[in-house]
């Protein structure tokens, strides 16, 4: 494969951006009749029905169904016997995916002044209540238990990663649950011991699950070296092959400066090599003028293991420099490009495939530094088998938006977010910024709201800045095979007094009819409303 980074490299100069109308066609409901408030979530259902559920601050769960013909075919409203509906905004939400034919849904929360993982299962059919229950509680206050559901669609079942409050139980044990689709327990299997005796901090970092079934969990353990502030820091992979009832577990040192933000984990069947992609978090202080500014970098390392002896390992900082080089060609300046990693696949060719996207929080705002976070150019780059890269590109966007919010929300969306954080119309805002990103049939798919004017509009061109997501038109960008750019329109021919914006959080995706499913806030002049949308990816 060494003659890979030569034809790819090539390749970028000859990357293009056209129109592709023709590349989707969609579907809409009548509007639905649900507030522009709280948090909702769409669910492509394998009985060909299309469930979504809507929560709402000190509100019951509202299910509704549409069925084929997209016609809203139920609409049930569940208070809940064992989920306190009124501490919603004191919750986190845990995840929501079909499983065994049904919507699962698990909330966590205290309850008897205890962690307590809630399993929830609604009809597929027609969105009812079929079971609620208490599936993992913390034996007590301060031996605390807090749950991570790991889930693939391409996997049997799904699982749960206990982590335990280690600087206070030291000797508890972490462990995988593993569930079959009828929601029975397979096995629990445990992490070996980490040497806690030896350190003072453990933070969960993330729960991975490839398409071949194997796991990661990664950790990261400190140890204070000089108080209070400066540590001895270590990442802890723990790998799990599918169908193993073992972990292998790998010890990495961080610099001081370093925080193990969040990773992405892929397999390379090629080379039979994991693919960790390690994202970290460095503060820098900065000049506003005489006044010091701490601002947050983000730093992607690609930690390539053997997986039959995790430490033979090489590891790769992600600069990005092929982006940036295009980039620099396109607009004829040198620019720093450093964005955030929000997804990675890695294909049958053993090549992975990175987007990601400029994120910065407190960014300046007429001079003066802001409460805004700013969401730039997407960046996408591929790596080889070693994580060298060998190609990139880089598509324009420049967004604004009026709240803080950080990189490691965009990445865990619908897996571990706090439900209703933040101040209520602004977290509802949050749903519909960012990016979603797919692959199917050997194409790279990604949607995302913008301002009209830039649908089809370059990196070379002057682009319009989103302030707000109410008049911005959702747009799809396919990569092909061969690497060309298609962007259009999600929703075909725009109008000047119409916008259609995607509900980025709500949406779910079915690859195998390339079918996109979402809530989105259709505004005609001035009136908006509110609707279930099925585009049809080509």
């Amino acid at each position: 494969m060494k003659w890979l980074p030569f034809l790819l490299f090539m390749a970028v100069f000859y990357t293009t951006s056209v129109s592709a109308q023709d590349s989707v066609s969609h579907e809409m409901s009548a509007p639905v009749d649900i507030p522009q408030l709280g948090w909702d979530k769409v669910l492509l259902m394998s009985n060909g029905n299309t469930l979504l559920i809507h929560l709402q601050q000190r509100k019951g769960i509202v299910v509704k169904t549409f069925d084929k013909e997209r016609k809203e075919i139920s609409s049930l409203k569940h208070i809940c016997d064992v989920i306190d509906i009124n501490a919603l905004e004191r919750s986190w939400l845990k995840g929501v995916y079909e499983i065994g034919g049904e919507a699962v849904m698990f909330i966590s929360q205290y309850i008897e002044n205890r962690e307590t993982l809630v399993r929830l299962r609604f009809s597929a059919d027609d969105g009812k209540l079929i079971k609620e229950e208490k599936l993992i509680q913390s034996p007590t206050f301060q031996n605390r238990t807090s749950c991570y559901v790991v889930y693939n669609k391409n996997v049997e079942g799904y699982s749960i990663f206990c982590f335990k409050n280690l600087e206070v139980t030291p000797k508890e044990e972490l462990k995988l649950i593993k569930y079959s689709s009828a929601h029975k327990v397979i096995k629990e299997i445990p992490i070996p011991n980490l040497g806690m005796d030896s350190m003072h901090y453990a933070k969960m970092v993330t729960a991975n699950v490839d398409n071949n079934g194997s796991f990661t969990v990664a950790l990261q353990l400190s140890k204070i070296k000089y108080y209070p502030d400066i540590l001895d820091k270590y990442l802890v992979s723990c790998y799990l092959p599918a169908d193993a009832d073992k972990f292998v577990i790998a010890r990495t040192s961080l610099g001081a400066a370093m925080e193990a933000y969040y990773t992405h984990y892929s397999f390379n069947p090629v080379e039979q090599r994991l693919n960790l992609m390690v994202t970290t978090e460095q503060m820098a202080v900065l000049k506003d003028g005489l006044r010091p500014v701490t601002q947050a970098w983000y730093i992607p390392y690609m930690l390539v293991f053997n997986e039959t002896d995790l430490n033979d390992m090489v590891t790769k900082p992600v600069i990005y420099r092929r982006g940036s080089n295009y980039r620099q060609q396109l607009m004829g300046r040198e620019m720093p490009f450093r964005p955030a990693p929000v997804k990675m696949f890695t294909n049958e060719n053993g090549i992975t495939t990175l987007i990601s996207q400029e994120h910065v929080n407190n960014a300046y705002w007429k001079g003066i530094q802001s409460s805004y976070t700013y969401l730039g150019h997407i960046g996408i780059t591929q790596l080889d088998e070693s994580g060298e890269e060998i190609w990139g590109v880089v598509l324009p966007k420049a967004h604004y938006v009026e709240y803080n919010v950080y990189p490691a929300e965009y990445v865990m969306r619908g897996m571990a977010k706090p439900i209703f954080a933040g101040q209520h119309d602004k977290a509802y805002e949050k749903q519909f910024s960012s990016i979603d990103c797919y692959t199917a049939n050997k194409n790279l798919y990604l949607i995302y709201n913008d301002a009209k004017g830039n649908t089809f509009k370059t990196i070379k061109d002057n682009i319009d800045t989103v302030y707000s997501y109410k008049f911005t038109e959702a747009v799809l960008q396919r990569m092909g095979r061969k690497k060309e750019m298609l962007k259009t329109s999600l929703f075909g021919e725009q109008k000047e007094n119409e916008s259609r914006s995607v509900m980025l959080e709500s949406a779910d995706f079915d690859d195998k009819t390339l079918t996109y499913a979402a809530l989105i806030r259709y505004r005609k002049d001035d009136k908006y409303e509110m609707h279930v949308a099925w585009c049809h990816l080509k």
